[in-house]
């Protein structure tokens, strides 16, 4: 027995590694110029529970940037600097769901 608990946690351990490997941070610029136009095309580029989508400073605004759904993902959104977002007037930020 105790050898077969051996095998399963080394293979869990040697797994492990794999598995955090996958996840990515995904950079977005205010204007557009970052790995994706907008923070809504990031969402729905997400693929990974452990991704970031990691917001450069500025002012995101603009379809694609406000009334977003997050489709049931799992992801974290951060700014590089710190600061919380702001959204447009009238519009919210970010609907976030269990399911898309």
């Amino acid at each position: 027995m105790s050898s077969r608990f051996s095998f399963v946690a080394f293979l869990f351990l040697l797994l492990l590694p794999i598995s955090y490997a996958e996840a990515r941070v995904w950079v977005l610029h205010p204007d557009g110029s970052g790995e994706l136009p907008t923070i809504q095309a990031a969402i729905d580029t997400v693929d990974f529970s452990g991704d970031i989508i990691e917001l450069t400073d500025g002012v995101y605004t603009g379809i694609g940037n406000r009334d977003m759904y997050n489709m049931g993902k799992s992801f974290l959104i951060r700014s590089q600097s710190g600061n919380p977002a702001d959204c447009e007037e009238w519009h919210w930020g970010i609907a976030f769901a269990e399911d898309g």
